[in-house]
């Protein structure tokens, strides 16, 4: 099933409101109804930086979404995020980090210079 034009995906996943958010790279993150229509942008990011966004999870109660944004596509300085969609306010959860996961559990787990990391919880501004 066909749900929207797009010329790359960094990622995507389906969220509790039955729509599928993804990653699109220097174009930030965006979403779109699990039935196919018109993405919508959520994150917008800093062209000034260069930046790429990646691996988007909404986060329960649909209020934030964590991602793994990197400067100059230098992943090796990315960071995991948590961005309120009503705000923009952004938390960094971790730096020289990608591919943050939220899990049922309440933590967040990332890959860290080769190292598979966990913090116990997303920062309660961002919940």
């Amino acid at each position: 099933m066909k749900l929207c034009d797009l010329d790359q995906t960094w990622g995507a996943t389906w969220s509790d409101d039955d729509t599928i958010v993804f990653g699109w790279g220097a174009k930030g993150v965006w979403r779109v109804s699990a039935q196919g229509g018109v993405p919508e942008q959520v994150v917008a990011l800093d062209a000034s930086r260069n930046e790429a966004a990646r691996q988007p999870q909404m986060l329960p109660g649909g209020k934030a979404v964590l991602f793994t944004v990197a400067p100059g596509l230098r992943w090796q300085n990315a960071k995991v995020v948590a961005r309120r969609l009503d705000s923009q306010e952004t938390v960094t959860i971790a730096e020289d980090a990608t591919d943050g996961r939220y899990l049922p559990s309440g933590h967040v787990v990332f890959a860290q210079r080769g190292v598979l990391q966990a913090c116990p919880s997303i920062p309660v501004r961002c919940a």
